[in-house]
């Protein structure tokens, strides 16, 4: 009994204490404000498609044959790609801060464009 009552009262203090730093620490004026800036730093940290780069993703199925496409123009929401010579459109996605694109429609195995593939990264 002696043991528990001491091993409560070690919570009970150590909770106190947590509530005491919680209480004392710097709290911002406007917090509206902070959650903005916070929001603004994620956005900032964002992996982005880049107009003119070339992207590539490799297919689920074989792992040599390789899907390559260049942006050619991007917005907030879509992404314009070019891939054997014909222009596409497609609705960005965003997984883990970075930016995402399915170029051939969504299905249990497409591919996947990410805005962390460059092309030039890849081995040759």
């Amino acid at each position: 009994d002696s043991l528990t009552e001491s091993n409560l009262r070690s919570e009970i203090e150590m909770q106190n204490s947590f509530a005491q730093f919680a209480a004392s620490a710097a709290r911002p004026a406007n917090v509206a404000q902070a959650v903005s800036a916070a929001l603004e730093a994620c956005e900032a940290a964002v992996v982005r498609f880049v107009v003119g780069e070339e992207y590539y993703d490799r297919s689920s199925c074989d792992y040599d044959c390789i899907f390559r496409v260049t942006v050619t123009k991007r917005t907030a929401k879509s992404v314009w790609f070019m891939y054997h010579g014909t222009e596409k459109r497609a609705k960005i996605h965003q997984w883990s801060g970075v930016e995402t694109f399915m170029p051939f429609g969504s299905y249990s195995m497409a591919a996947v464009m990410s805005a962390d593939r460059l092309s030039s990264k890849l081995a040759k």
